[in-house]
């Protein structure tokens, strides 16, 4: 897919509240603790799927960390854009998904609400935001909210 996705945490905007709730994501009050993930942890999820290979590269103001399939193939793929880089493996940073395929970003999401806590997932061409939780089904929740 050629679209790029936001990642946010369940406290990054507290004024989208409204919107969420239009989308079916009502938010628990009070709110779970949502973080987004250090670089380490995201180096750790990313080097542990099965039939990839993490790679990445250091820009003066942030950090691209891809996943490839080990077969050669080029799909499915991800690519990280973490941005600002700051410097610290074990300070959260913000992250999108740059491009890359919806169904393994949404898995990685997954991957990192174990030990971050909810995070929202939002395509900036379908803008309709998905709330990933380590029980999230992850096909449904692409196909209610349109993206597949």
């Amino acid at each position: 897919m050629g679209d790029s996705y936001t990642v946010l945490t369940m406290l990054d905007h507290p004024e989208f509240e409204p919107w969420l709730q239009e989308h079916g994501i009502l938010l628990p009050t009070p709110r779970p603790a949502s973080r987004y993930p250090t670089p380490r942890e995201m180096r750790r999820v990313l080097s542990q799927v099965p039939g990839y290979q993490m790679h990445d590269v250091f820009a003066p103001d942030g950090w691209d960390i891809g996943l490839d399939p080990v077969n050669g193939d080029r799909w499915p793929h991800a690519m990280l854009w973490v941005h600002p880089w700051r410097g610290d493996w074990d300070l959260p940073h913000p992250f999108s998904f740059y491009k890359g395929d919806q169904e393994l970003n949404i898995y990685l999401l997954q991957c990192f609400t174990v030990f971050c806590g909810p995070l929202i997932f939002l395509s900036h061409s379908i803008f309709v935001p998905i709330l990933v939780t380590p029980e999230t089904d992850l096909t449904q929740s692409l196909i209610d909210a349109g993206y597949l």
